[in-house]
């Protein structure tokens, strides 16, 4: 299955490197990934904000299942 755009813009953006991580975050990334791909967005995350100190995904937490 293919992923959400939503989806690739947070992965995209996650890898970016220069001034294309100036862009930041997309806001609607919880709103409109796809149900099946949740989980997995909530790990990256997770993930990122914790262990790469990606403190711009923050922003998410108020709309992640914890």
């Amino acid at each position: 299955m293919q992923n959400s755009k939503a989806y690739d813009c947070l992965i995209k953006q996650l890898n970016a490197n220069g001034s294309d991580k100036m862009d930041g975050y997309y806001p609607e990334v919880m709103e409109e990934i796809y149900d099946w791909e949740r989980e997995e967005v909530e790990d990256i995350i997770w993930d990122a904000f914790f262990n790469k100190n990606e403190i711009e995904l923050a922003q998410f937490f108020p709309k992640l299942n914890i």
